[in-house]
Formats: structure tokens, C-alpha cells, sequence
């Protein structure tokens, strides 16, 4: 069974949540990161060499917990 990440936490600057991934890398297989640049105009994204369907497989599992977490889901 998949487990996605626990309820976001909206306090949280940029460096808090990396900071939490951190911890949890050495567990981790594959790392996709999405971010926006502060100026708002440049946004990109950082990977650990991943295909395109591992890349689109992490998209739909983060969609899901938007979702879930939106409507208050566990």
C-alpha cells in the first residue's frame, strides 16, 4: 500500500520543509523537487536522474495527496 506524506504544514518556509526531507533521505529512492524562485518569474525542478514515467508516477501521487488533503482526508 502506498502512503503518501502527512498533511503539509502551511508555516513552513522553503528551508523548514527541506530541512524535513533531509531527515528522511537516506530512506529514499527517487527525489523530485518542484520549486519557484522568490521573484516568482523563474520556476524549475531537480530530480535523481529519473525517467519520464517514474517523474509522472511522483506528479500523480503528490496530485492525490493535494486532493486528500484538500478535502481534509487522512
Amino acid at each position: 500500500m502506498l502512503t503518501v506524506m502527512p498533511k503539509r504544514n502551511d508555516e513552513d518556509t522553503a528551508e523548514e520543509c527541506l530541512q524535513k526531507a533531509l531527515k528522511l533521505a537516506p530512506d529514499m529512492r527517487k527525489v523530485l523537487v518542484l520549486y519557484e524562485l522568490e521573484s516568482k518569474e523563474i520556476a524549475g525542478s531537480l530530480d535523481n536522474g529519473m525517467t519520464l514515467a517514474e517523474c509522472l508516477y511522483l506528479v500523480e501521487i503528490f496530485k492525490h495527496w493535494m486532493l486528500r488533503s484538500a478535502i481534509g482526508g487522512n
